[in-house]
């Protein structure tokens, strides 16, 4: 019976309060077994009732660290490669800019396409325009 509760834990703590989880698991079974053990004459609480609940519980929670790490990693691969695809997105678009400025004569060209500089939406594909180097949907707090 702990094992889905040990799993439950290790999905609702924090990545990194996972840790928390190997004092609770005990205590639970503990407190199970001594309310047991003194409201109900005919249950008898042992150790290793204790013992057996606690590592189900650890069952489960390894199961839950498992399933969040496969999770983790197809979410960081996927960030990377969209990151990867919208770079060069942007760059095609650079290239298709400057092609466009290099033919165009600089008299009747648009104030806003140049040469040296890319128009609003190619800023804002760019990696650098954001400073971050990750994105926005990797620090999102759990």
């Amino acid at each position: 019976m702990f094992v889905p509760l040990g799993f439950l834990l290790g999905l609702a703590l924090a990545r990194r309060a996972w840790w928390v989880a190997l004092f609770l698991l005990p205590a639970f079974s503990g407190a199970i077994e001594f309310t047991q053990g003194i409201a109900l004459d005919e249950r008898v609480s042992t150790v290793l009732d204790v013992l057996s609940n606690t590592i189900g519980g650890y069952l489960g929670l390894l199961l839950a660290m498992i399933l969040r790490a496969m999770i983790h990693k197809r979410d960081r691969t996927k960030i990377e490669r969209e990151l990867w695809e919208r770079r060069a997105a942007a760059a095609e678009l650079q290239r298709q800019n400057a092609a466009r400025a290099a033919a165009r004569p600089v008299q009747g060209a648009p104030a806003y396409v140049a040469a040296d500089e890319p128009d609003p939406v190619t800023r804002v594909l760019d990696a650098d325009f954001w400073n971050t180097g990750d994105a926005p949907t990797v620090r999102i707090p759990v």
